[in-house]
């Protein structure tokens, strides 16, 4: 047996206010960032290359100034999801999940 579970509302969802809103909070979450951290997440601005961004809490104003390149991201990681996935009785089961094992 099969189910479609739509993923259509879940995307809307990461890709509007409330994942950034997620996002932000994770963030806010983090320890405060080191200067070394600063220093890429500055270049990471700046360049708007996505790579090795540090997870770790910057300032607000440079939070700000990030959160067009967050939209943009989360975005993009949406485009990436289907719409839709098909589950079935062999997917569910606790020895296919890894906490399972």
């Amino acid at each position: 047996m099969k189910l479609k579970v739509s993923l259509v509302e879940f995307k809307q969802k990461m890709g509007g206010e409330e994942g950034l809103l997620a996002v932000l909070h994770m963030i806010r979450a983090q320890p405060v960032c080191t200067s070394e951290e600063w220093s890429r997440i500055v270049s990471w601005i700046q360049t708007a290359q996505f790579q090795d961004v540090p997870f770790c809490c910057p300032t607000e104003d440079i939070l700000v100034a990030a959160e067009p390149y967050l939209r943009q991201a989360l975005q993009d990681a949406v485009t990436a999801i289907p719409n839709e996935i098909y589950l079935d009785n062999r997917s569910a089961t606790a020895s296919n999940l890894p906490l399972g094992r």
